[in-house]
Formats: C-alpha cells, sequence, structure tokens
C-alpha cells in the first residue's frame, strides 16, 4: 500500500501516514471530534482508510495475538466468544454443534443444539458422542463439529462420523472444522516452533480429554464421507482444514457453486 497523508489530528500533533497508523497503538478522536477514546491499532487503522476513502478486506478467521510492549504480555482473542446475531435464519432448519465446548455460535445463522459430555460447557443435551442412539435419524439439516473427532480413536472417530450421517437429514449438510495436520507439519519442518502447531498434531494437553489420538488429511475424511455417501465434499485448505459435505440429493445450486468455488481457490 502507498502511504496516503490524512489529517493533522491534534492528538500526534503531526501530519502521518497510514503506514504509521499500522505500527503504533494511539489515540483517536470520536465520530463529533470532542471526545477521544484509546483503541487497537487494527481498528485505529480501519478508521483512518475510511476516513481517506479507503476499502478494506478483512480475513476474520485469522486471528492474531497482541503484544502488549509494556509488559511483554500477549493477548488472543477466544475462538469461543458469542458472535452477534443480526440476520438468524426463520426457515425452521435445524442444526447440530457436536462436542460443543464452550462455543455458542450459529451454525448457518441457526442456533444449534449445543452437545457436549462435559457439564461445565452447559450443553443442551449432555452425551457421549460415542452412544448417540438417544438422537433420532434425520434430525437435523446442519451436523457440525468443530476440533472433535480427532480426540477419539481412530475407530470411534469413524462411527461417530456415521452417526453423524445417520442424525443429518436427505438433502443436509456436515460440516467439520479439523485441526490441519499436513500445515502443522510444514511449519514444523521448515523451522516455526509455534506451540500452535504442536497443539494440532497432539493437542494442548490442558486436560485428561485434550489429547490427539488421530488425524486427518483431506484424503483421508475425503474418503470415509464418500464411503457412508456424502457426495460433493468440499475442502478449504487453511490452518484448520475446513469439510463440507452433503447427504443426497444435492441441493440444486450445487455445481454453479462448486465452479466459482474452485475458481476462487486457483
Amino acid at each position: 500500500m502507498n502511504d496516503v497523508e490524512v489529517e493533522n489530528y491534534p492528538q500526534t500533533g503531526v501530519t502521518t501516514t497510514v503506514k504509521e497508523y499500522c505500527q503504533t497503538d494511539a489515540w483517536i478522536p470520536s465520530e463529533d471530534k470532542s471526545m477521544v477514546k484509546m483503541i487497537s491499532q487494527d481498528l485505529y487503522f480501519s478508521g483512518v482508510a475510511r476516513d481517506v476513502g479507503l476499502s478494506l478486506f478483512v480475513d476474520a478467521s485469522v486471528n492474531c495475538e497482541h503484544l502488549d510492549l509494556a509488559s511483554g504480555k500477549k493477548y488472543v482473542v477466544p475462538h469461543y466468544l458469542h458472535d452477534i446475531n443480526f440476520d438468524i435464519d426463520d426457515s425452521g432448519k435445524t442444526a447440530v454443534n457436536l462436542g460443543c465446548g464452550q462455543e455458542w455460535n450459529p451454525v448457518h445463522r441457526i442456533t444449534p443444539v449445543r452437545v457436549d459430555y462435559r457439564e461445565e460447557v452447559e450443553p443442551d443435551l449432555r452425551m457421549d458422542l460415542r452412544d448417540m442412539s438417544g438422537i433420532e435419524d434425520s434430525s437435523f439439516d446442519y451436523v457440525y463439529s468443530k476440533h472433535t473427532l480427532e480426540h477419539f480413536q481412530a475407530q470411534e472417530a469413524k462411527r461417530i462420523l456415521s452417526e453423524m450421517v445417520r442424525i443429518c437429514k436427505s438433502g443436509g449438510e456436515i460440516h467439520l472444522n479439523l485441526p490441519n495436520v499436513v500445515l502443522a507439519l510444514k511449519y514444523l519442518e521448515a523451522g516455526n516452533d509455534h506451540e500452535t502447531f504442536w497443539w494440532h498434531l497432539y493437542g494442548r494437553h490442558e486436560a485428561d480429554w485434550d489429547v490427539h489420538h488421530t488425524g486427518f488429511t483431506s484424503t483421508r475424511i475425503g474418503k470415509w464421507l464418500t464411503e457412508m455417501g456424502l457426495k460433493g465434499v468440499i475442502f478449504e485448505d487453511k490452518l484448520n482444514l475446513l469439510v463440507r459435505a452433503f447427504k443426497p440429493p444435492l441441493p440444486e445450486w450445487f455445481d454453479e457453486f462448486q465452479v466459482l468455488f474452485e475458481k476462487n481457490r486457483t
């Protein structure tokens, strides 16, 4: 980005540039210019960019650590914070979050039934995922699970996945969020020893259950899903391996969506 000169804010006493706003926490005037607020550098930069007519693209899947230069302490926003639900789906469709943990986020704009065996996370349904016989066939339009399957032995994980297919309605979707072990290994092999990549391989070991007993590549999980009769399996290869699969029949829009999805990946 080229440097863009902006107005001379009285808080800094100097005319500065967009590049400098990326580097320094600062005081920023409120909209009426009558008050000032302390705000972090990324939001400050966003406000200044807006003021000079720039548009920003934000990848919300990137959750960076923020370093307090005075204390050396790092801060990060927890992944389980609630989303602000401006547009909740009222179509009557249903969703379930299996192994929900502390996550309360909607699934496809639908408030899900939260399922977990740990009482302290206050699930809607307390259940060991190795026995989901209490959930009827074809109960949900969307079946979602984030960082859960890897905590089970491989054969257990496969049985849980088959149960996810069972409780998913025909024409419904299964969404998985899995640690990307391939990417983690690449970074570690390249000398990037960040703790996150070790977590993706082995778990955090912060509790007895917080250990990984298996792992997934797109080839492995894709093979399991297709063997179970799912179609149109789509992968997004990020820090996490994001998987989306459809229980037949495929939706009418799928072919056009797949073309656009593959085009955007290249």
